[in-house]
């Protein structure tokens, strides 16, 4: 559809009017969403360079140029980030940056360029980079609170999925502490970016080993998007998926059941078979039948996820190694003789006899 409307534009318009660089981004996004990154990269420059120069020409920072501009600048380092060209996030990132200190734009915006610089310096292992662009966004985030807490709500979670992604937990707490906070203060219960917030706070908490915080925060989560007309999808996978791994810990996990069964209804319901979130689905079950001695079950949900996760991110992905492993010990179980029941009484019979 988008590359129609970018064929017709160009018999109507110049390459150099807006409206043709307008439909050039429109058809960038398209590919971005469809994680087809060289073709979003291609048009995503070609849009960004556009109307910089037309901005830069014009004097039309404050009007659609300027916007569009930097809004470009935002989509193209991300697609960047996507495919781990880190070199030219930086590249763009800085640029951007730059146009908006000379221009005086809008702090709010600036600071999502700081946190794709973050993430990049983090890839780099340039530390102290790292450490100054997250510190100035973080604190673009509070300067910018009254004028428009849901931004500075979202800056302090993307923040703290960068810290999430690079492990660094103590960081990634703090960030998500604060962005669910602000998010319980500005934004209605049902809304979709605050459950996204509440959720990776929970997944900080399961890794600190506070299950029951993480559980109660996930099912509150839950609750909240059933009152959403059209809720996050992808939010409502994550918070059943988390919530069958904690049940998996727990000593009796046939509840982790009820949460795998949602993600693949979901699945199903979307034509999402062949994605991550039904391999792990599937890898979860498996893992509860193997913890109630169930290999039959076992083997046969965790062979379907191995399907599904070597097609998708190959024989050496994390999770493809968590299958092969439980297989192996299924396996050696199996196969292992049985050892007398009372093999200690009988040497104790053997022994008094002497």
């Amino acid at each position: 559809m988008f590359e129609k409307a970018v064929s017709s534009a160009s018999q109507v318009f110049k390459d150099t009017d807006i409206e043709m660089t307008v439909r050039r981004a429109e058809l960038a996004e398209a590919y971005r969403i469809e994680s087809r990154w060289t073709e979003a990269i291609v048009h995503f420059d070609y849009a960004w360079k556009r109307s910089r120069a037309d901005a830069i020409a014009l004097n039309r920072w404050e009007e659609q140029e300027g916007d569009l501009s930097m809004g470009c600048a935002v989509k193209l380092s991300q697609c960047y980030q996507a495919i781990g060209n880190h070199d030219k996030v930086i590249e763009v990132a800085k640029m951007a940056l730059d146009d908006n200190a000379l221009h005086r734009r809008r702090l709010p915006e600036r600071a999502q360029y700081l946190v794709l610089l973050a993430d990049s310096y983090l890839f780099q292992k340039r530390e102290k980079e790292a450490s100054d662009a997250a510190k100035e966004a973080s604190e673009i985030a509070e300067l910018t609170l009254v004028e428009d807490p849901r931004q500075s709500a979202s800056v302090c979670f993307v923040l703290g999925k960068v810290y999430l992604d690079h492990q660094r937990q103590d960081e990634a707490r703090k960030m998500l502490h604060r962005a669910v906070e602000l998010a319980t203060q500005h934004m209605p219960p049902s809304d979709n970016e605050r459950a996204q917030m509440q959720r990776e706070l929970a997944v900080v908490q399961i890794k600190d080993g506070k299950l029951k915080e993480a559980e109660q925060l996930l099912e509150q989560t839950l609750e909240q998007l059933s009152k959403n007309a059209v809720p996050d999808k992808q939010t409502l996978l994550a918070c059943h998926l988390s919530l069958a791994s904690i049940e998996l810990r727990k000593e009796d996990p046939k509840d982790a059941f009820v949460h795998t069964a949602e993600v693949r209804r979901l699945c199903e319901q979307n034509g999402w078979e062949d994605r991550y979130e039904n391999g792990r689905s599937y890898l979860l079950s498996g893992l509860t039948h193997a913890k109630l001695k169930q290999p039959v079950l076992a083997r046969h949900d965790l062979e379907f996820a191995q399907d599904i996760f070597e097609r998708l991110l190959g024989t050496e992905h994390p999770d493809v190694l968590i299958i092969k492993k439980a297989l192996s010990d299924m396996l050696k179980k199996q196969n292992q003789p049985p050892q007398p029941a009372a093999s200690g009484v009988d040497i104790e019979k053997k022994t008094t006899k002497k």
